[in-house]
């Protein structure tokens, strides 16, 4: 360990008798402003013309191939909106040709349309669709059902029903002067 320190020594004193030595760098040239030309403005000038040019006469291309609405087709469509219309006068009713052979099934015409000897019959009023359960997911708190494909929760309506109970298999409903117990089919 002395000869590494004695080292060390005889190296410390060397550095403090000679000084330190200089490197030799390359000379480096001065930097040089940037020049720059006025043609290259009169290049981006023109290069943007152009383009702007392209772009206009492509625009005024799909203007009149699509016939897109502009300043002065919209001004002709408000005149055109505002002007009076004529609504044609009705055709005169005519009277039916023969007398329909069940007259209660069919007594009903359409008035919008013209009077036609066509006759149109009157659809049957639509049945109450029956409740069907479906699902229950049962939760202390907040229990649901599925009852004809909707998630019901207790107080939801139903067509004419509303959901008053939901057990683990069952769910109550209740109408205006009946009471129906679902359970899982």
């Amino acid at each position: 360990m002395s000869l590494v320190n004695d080292a060390l020594r005889r190296a410390k004193l060397a550095q403090q008798n000679q000084p330190p030595a200089s490197i030799a760098a390359p000379k480096l040239r001065p930097a040089e402003p940037v020049q720059t030309r006025k043609n290259d403005f009169l290049l981006i000038w023109a290069t943007a013309f152009v383009a702007a040019f392209l772009i206009g006469i492509l625009w005024h291309r799909e203007v009149l191939l699509h016939r897109l609405p502009t300043q002065n087709s919209r001004a002709d469509m408000v005149a055109a909106a505002a002007a009076p219309k004529t609504i044609p006068a009705p055709e005169p009713p005519t009277a039916p040709a023969a007398v329909p052979a069940n007259p209660v099934a069919a007594t009903k015409t359409n008035s919008l349309l013209p009077a036609t000897n066509a006759v149109v019959a009157e659809l049957p009023a639509p049945k109450p669709v029956t409740p069907r359960l479906q699902a229950v997911f049962f939760d202390p708190r907040r229990p649901s059902a599925i009852i004809n494909g909707k998630t019901l929760f207790v107080g939801d309506r139903t067509g004419e029903f509303r959901v008053t109970a939901i057990r683990q298999d069952s769910a109550t409903l209740a109408g205006t002067n009946q009471t129906l117990v679902l359970t899982m089919e």
